[in-house]
């Protein structure tokens, strides 16, 4: 289930990619991305306004792997792999 039409995108991806999701509310969002690791690589709290998002992300140098993205309003969470190579 992907109710913030979640994508990232190009996966996989060297390092640079943009995260895509459309906030069908006004609400807080949070966007997390884990290392294989299990451990916060990127942590932003995304503006408390509807509509639709892309956030560029660029990592310098990133361990390979497949790496967790999760967005939550606090109430509902979305999960995404990328794979970092």
């Amino acid at each position: 289930e992907n109710p913030f039409l979640l994508v990232a995108f190009p996966n996989p991806s060297d390092g640079n990619f943009t995260i895509s999701f459309t906030a069908d509310r006004s609400e807080k969002y949070t966007l997390n991305l884990y290392n294989t690791l299990g451990q916060i690589v990127i942590s932003k709290e995304v503006a408390n306004q509807s509509g639709n998002y892309l956030i560029p992300v660029s990592i310098k140098d990133p361990a390979a792997g497949m790496y967790t993205i999760v967005l939550t309003n606090g109430t509902t969470e979305t999960v995404k792999k990328i794979l970092l190579r």
